[in-house]
């Protein structure tokens, strides 16, 4: 019998310290917003790209100040009545799944105030690690 094991820091049985979880929210709060993407195509644990993602998402709504120019591009997509979050998270995961089409790229791109380069640099960064990658090589069997 083979077992395969989930691979990153501590596997999928790494529970973080709520130091831990203070200080990688610390740190994307501060990261600017190209860098947090470029954040979301490393090997986190699910708990550090649920933070990151929900920063994308949070900046995505209010015009965060660390997009630069780019950001007013963003502000469009902010107002859509409640529905953006939704629609934010579902083109994250078509990113990080990298199922994402390129006008849907585009319009991430715009909704998060980053270029689409920066986008294209994560995509499909999901499928090796972290997260809920679904079907990744693990066979769990048996009792």
């Amino acid at each position: 019998m083979n077992v395969h094991g989930v691979s990153g820091a501590g596997g999928a049985y790494n529970i973080p310290s709520a130091g831990q979880m203070q200080d990688y929210g610390d740190k994307v709060g501060k990261m600017e917003t190209r860098d947090l993407v470029k954040e979301l195509g490393k090997n986190l644990e699910p708990w550090q790209r649920d933070m990151a993602e929900k920063e994308l998402i949070n900046r995505s709504k209010g015009g965060d100040q660390t997009q630069g120019a780019g950001g007013a591009q963003g502000a469009g997509g902010a107002g859509d009545a409640g529905g953006g979050d939704d629609e934010l998270k579902k083109l994250l995961k078509k990113l990080m799944d990298g199922t994402i089409s390129a006008e849907e790229m585009r319009k991430l791109a715009g909704m998060m105030g980053v270029k689409v380069e920066d986008l294209e640099a994560v995509k499909g960064k999901g499928k090796n690690g972290g997260g809920d990658g679904g079907d990744q090589n693990v066979d769990i069997q048996g009792g």
